[in-house]
């Protein structure tokens, strides 16, 4: 009762002893919801608000255990999602208890953890849907830090299985992402702070890659060096998922790079075609 005076909480409650999700706007937070798609099983909740002239849709995610359950509850939430028109006009924050991990080397410590891959590979499918990124990782590369531990006979068991998974466009109004301390449960805080975009460059937004470039020798060139190079950097390293993700990070950004550059060369050349006309 207490936080809804001051603010403003919306949630699904599961069960009173198991699940449940919130999502809550706090004091004069400036902000106008337009739409929520809310899970009766208290595994999801998805919210669009219009936030500084911007529009986000906020998901808070709780999946399941078993991955069997884990795949129906992701296919749930995807088809919550598209009922949100115009998602790649929009900023995306997915956070959560997503119950599995992407990288066992990374991301646990003890007993014998193993990667649920039609769980990978369902998620991983949403994300590259809606163009999103583990902004966390991106910020630490290789370091290992947990969200999860359990005390068992033969040791402490850490993984990391809460997330927050943001539009790769906004990750440059993201100020910092941490993992914090755990008090009183097995979950630590994982936090982030948004700039408000008032404050930064404006970003790319969504961005559709445009095929005609592979026809480009420059393009093609340049690529292929820039693939071979980070192949050879990564050659050691056992992380696979992570590599993988890093990779296709940067041929994005060098893809983006070179179409901007190209668009500015057809736009000097139709300037000095009009001049001359004129």
């Amino acid at each position: 009762d207490e936080f809804g005076k001051k603010n403003k909480l919306l949630f699904s409650h599961g069960k009173s002893n198991a699940r449940g999700v919130a999502i809550g706007f706090c004091g004069n937070f400036d902000y106008e919801l337009k739409k929520s798609e809310i899970d009766s099983d208290g595994r999801f909740i998805i919210l669009e608000a219009n936030i500084n002239k911007e529009t986000y849709i906020l998901v808070n995610f709780y999946n399941e255990n078993e991955e069997v359950n884990q795949l129906k509850v992701m296919e749930k939430l995807e088809q919550c999602l598209k009922k949100f028109e115009d998602l790649d006009q929009k900023e995306i924050i997915l956070s959560g208890n997503f119950n599995f991990i992407f990288d066992l080397q990374l991301e646990a410590e003890g007993g014998n953890p193993k990667l649920k891959k039609n769980s990978i590979a369902k998620f991983i499918k949403t994300k590259e849907t809606y163009d999103l990124i583990d902004i966390w990782r991106v910020r630490n590369k290789y370091a290992k830090k947990y969200t999860f531990r359990q005390h068992h006979a033969t040791g402490i068991l850490q993984k990391r299985l809460d997330f927050i998974f943001v539009s790769n466009g906004l990750q440059y109004a993201i100020k910092n992402v941490e993992i914090g301390t755990a008090f009183s449960s097995d979950h630590s805080l994982v936090k982030m702070s948004v700039i408000a975009r008032k404050n930064t460059k404006k970003d790319p937004g969504f961005w559709k890659f445009n095929k005609s470039i592979l026809v480009d020798p420059v393009f093609t060139e340049n690529a292929k060096t820039l693939i071979r190079d980070l192949v050879l950097s990564q050659r050691q390293s056992v992380h696979k998922q992570v590599n993988f993700e890093f990779m296709k990070y940067e041929v994005k950004k060098y893809c983006i790079k070179f179409s901007k550059a190209k668009a500015k060369d057809r736009r000097k050349i139709q300037n000095d075609l009009e001049a001359r006309l004129k």
